[in-house]
């Protein structure tokens, strides 16, 4: 008797011992990160807001509910108060480095005070909300690694470099004086020097500015195919860059997995960036209805910056005053043009390079993707978005339709649980796809969940980047 008594005393304290290891499997498998707690919850995507909890990890949203989040012991906790929280605002068009000087400043002060000056109006475009940019040129590299390392505080930069503009155009920052190459031979000026633009004439120039620019780290190429209003020397309505030139570039940015965003307003112009094979056209405002419906025809990007008349960017220079109206007057029928014929008014993300082999790449998908269209409803949608969070590629793949049961989620990628609910038995009894992705992803030291409510269903996982 007292045999079997001690028996069932320790057969209650295995079951007691797994019990508390299962209730704490939270705690213990939730790494370094921060909890938010108590905050108005807008997601970017819904209509709707909703008040509850969001938990980052690895500098990545991993969970966001309505329901209290357990925290570990190495999780730092902020009580929102009720407030208003949102994603990051990215801006696609910046200069990080140039909307922070004067153009005296860009022309005479050392170097040192200009990039000083840059770092501090970086952590003001933080605290504005904006934690992603697309920097439109200028010399940003070493301030886009400073923030990386966390010298310093500021959002996360796309670099463009040096902006590549032609003799006597956009970004021809020289004095009157100044001999232009290659009358000059190599004599590069200081706005050439600090790496804030580049003057290149003719195919090979525009090659060895592109290539060079890549180099440094650029993850777009920019160039001027136009004039401009702040503009020393050119005029608003003229086209810069032949064909052939603008074509190098393109060729150079696509043999280096890139593109090639330009400046310009004017529709001759753009048709002939579309043509090289452009694949950004930074403002527009001047555009026409024909040059409109090609921008989508061809599938290029349209980033255009909401100019109004009061308050903005008003010049003390007449001329320069008289073509900022001109773009104001045209901003608003260039909005209702691109939304006639269903332009995207966005950017391509920089490209990134995953540091796994393509054939598990595809087998990932192609499981998660099999998976999803098996329990989509009718008229449903399925959606795949890949976006970048540090050194890591987070990959989401959803449906709508039918939910998991939350007593299902713990058990959704185990090979052998073979249940009607669960996701992982597809429509002939086999729940082998899911265990090979989880295997797939967790044999590269990465993640994999999946959330499952309001009637869609989506699972996420990372994978490491090429840096």
């Amino acid at each position: 008797m007292r045999s079997f008594i001690c028996k069932l005393v320790y057969w209650i304290m295995l079951k007691l011992y797994v019990f508390i290891l299962w209730a704490l499997l939270p705690l213990l498998t939730m790494g370094k990160g921060i909890l938010i707690q108590n905050v108005v919850i807008f997601d970017g995507k819904s209509e709707k807001t909703v008040t509850g909890n969001v938990w980052i990890e690895d500098n990545a949203i991993r969970k966001v509910s309505a329901e209290p989040i357990v925290a570990g012991a190495e999780v730092e906790v902020i009580d929102g108060r009720g407030k208003f929280l949102m994603p990051g605002l990215i801006d696609a068009h910046w200069h990080a480095y140039l909307a922070a000087n004067t153009m005296v400043d860009l022309l005479t002060a050392h170097a040192s005070y200009t990039q000083l000056r840059a770092g501090e109006e970086a952590g003001k475009t933080l605290l504005r909300g904006f934690t992603t940019i697309r920097d439109a040129g200028g010399p940003v590299f070493g301030l886009k690694r400073a923030i990386d390392e966390g010298t310093l505080p500021g959002p996360r930069i796309y670099p463009s470099g040096a902006i590549i503009s032609e003799t006597g155009g956009h970004a021809d920052f020289r004095m009157v004086y100044d001999i232009p190459e290659p009358f000059d031979c190599c004599g590069l000026t200081h706005t050439e020097k600090i790496g804030a633009a580049i003057i290149a004439d003719g195919v090979d120039a525009v090659i060895v500015a592109s290539r060079n620019n890549l180099r440094l780290g650029a993850s777009q190429i920019k160039l001027m195919a136009g004039g401009g209003v702040s503009s020393l020397y050119d005029q608003l309505e003229d086209v810069q860059y032949f064909e052939d030139e603008l074509h190098a570039a393109v060729m150079a940015a696509e043999d280096a997995g890139t593109y090639v965003m330009v400046h310009v307003y004017v529709p001759e112009a753009i048709r002939r960036a579309i043509r090289a094979g452009v694949k950004s056209i930074e403002h527009g405002q001047l555009i026409d209805e024909p040059t409109m419906k090609l921008i989508a025809e061809k599938g290029v990007w349209l980033s255009m910056q909401p100019f109004i008349g009061e308050g903005n960017n008003h010049y003390t220079n007449p001329v320069q005053q008289a073509k900022h109206e001109l773009v104001v007057q045209g901003t608003d029928r260039a909005y209702q043009l691109a939304k006639k014929y269903g332009v995207a008014l966005s950017v391509r993300c920089q490209p990134a390079r995953i540091l796994v082999e393509p054939t598990l790449v595809k087998t990932l998908l192609y499981n998660l993707v099999d998976n999803a269209v098996k329990f989509i409803d009718d008229g449903g949608t399925l959606s795949i978005r890949v976006e970048r969070s540090g050194n890591k590629a987070v990959t989401t793949v959803g449906n709508t339709g039918p939910t998991i049961a939350p007593e299902e989620l713990p058990l959704i990628f185990d090979r052998f649980h073979k249940t009607d609910k669960s996701r992982s038995t597809d429509r002939d009894g086999v729940g082998l796809g899911l265990y090979i992705v989880k295997t797939i992803v967790l044999a590269h030291g990465e993640d994999i969940y999946v959330t499952s409510r309001d009637g869609k269903t989506e699972f996420t996982f990372t994978l490491p980047l090429v840096l």
